[in-house]
């Protein structure tokens, strides 16, 4: 599997406007045809976007999973969320989504 850096548009879609299904479509192609997959790691969405691309078929192909971290555990103990930065910033926060991302 090929790696890519965090927050780059490899997929053309960041800029799309329009219907979240429709942008989830042309995400999946888009991966599929590079050969890349994505993990997820939601909170308050509580899944939804993984839910979303879940929907396309042919997702299994570059959908490897997601991570639903809802509470300061699940984003300590699944995705390495610093304490520190959950007790500092909150959960819903710019620098613990950050984190999460990383």
């Amino acid at each position: 599997m090929a790696e890519v850096s965090k927050n780059k548009d490899v997929a053309g879609v960041l800029s799309v406007p329009g219907d979240p299904q429709v942008m989830a479509e042309l995400l999946i192609r888009n991966l599929d045809t590079l050969s890349l997959k994505v993990v997820s790691a939601e909170s308050c969405t509580a899944g939804l976007g993984a839910e979303i691309l879940g929907r396309v078929p042919g997702a299994s192909r570059v959908l490897w999973g997601s991570y639903v971290t809802y509470t300061a555990e699940a984003k300590v103990r699944m995705v390495g969320v610093r304490e520190e930065i959950i007790q500092r910033y909150g959960l819903v926060s710019r620098e613990c989504a950050r984190a999460m991302a990383e």
